[in-house]
């Protein structure tokens, strides 16, 4: 979680197990996501989901459609 998924967010391939969970967890603790996670997770997800995981700190399961 956090740097992890930044760093994955910026790959061009990603895999991750049945049993990953993925988050951007600044938000739990009142800071924001600094390493261009924000950009990159809105590009692949949508403005919707990127806004729960950035703002709410929301978890993500892997097998979530």
């Amino acid at each position: 979680m956090g740097g992890g998924l930044e760093v994955a967010l910026a790959c061009d391939i990603r895999i991750v197990e049945q049993q990953a969970q993925m988050a951007l967890p600044e938000a739990t603790v009142g800071l924001l996501p600094c390493a261009g996670g924000t950009q990159n997770l809105t590009a692949l997800v949508g403005e919707g989901w990127a806004k729960r995981m950035i703002l709410c700190g929301e978890r993500i399961k892997a097998d979530k459609d």
